[in-house]
């Protein structure tokens, strides 16, 4: 898990999240060194997890369409991350901060089965 440890939940409401990143996080120091960025498969499991908080069961993304970075992610960003159901065991995944879309996918999900 991500969650306490790469990065902090400072908010959240229906359906979103926000966070922080731990700056000094060894992800950073090889995500590259002196340029600091989030790696995508991150935001991905982040993701994964703040739906597991969201829909409160444990779940994994089984398949994940039209995945798009669309601005890099850095550890002074605080984004939110916004959750839309859409039909069974789908969900659409927004990664936004200050008005700006950093990322977005829809995501098919199952529950693991410590949860069924």
């Amino acid at each position: 898990m991500l969650k306490d440890n790469f990065y902090h939940i400072t908010a959240e409401s229906a359906g979103e999240y926000t966070i922080t990143f731990d700056a000094q996080h060894a992800i950073f120091k090889a995500h590259f060194p002196g340029k600091p960025i989030v790696p995508g498969a991150c935001l991905v499991q982040m993701a994964q997890e703040m739906v597991s908080l969201w829909l409160q069961k444990t779940i994994i993304f089984t398949q994940i369409d039209n995945l798009k970075f669309l601005k890099l992610v850095t550890p002074d960003v605080a984004p939110t991350f916004q959750f839309e159901a859409k039909e069974d065991n789908k969900i659409r995944v927004s990664i936004m901060a200050n008005a700006i879309n950093y990322a977005n996918f829809t995501a098919t999900y199952m529950c693991t089965d410590s949860d069924l």
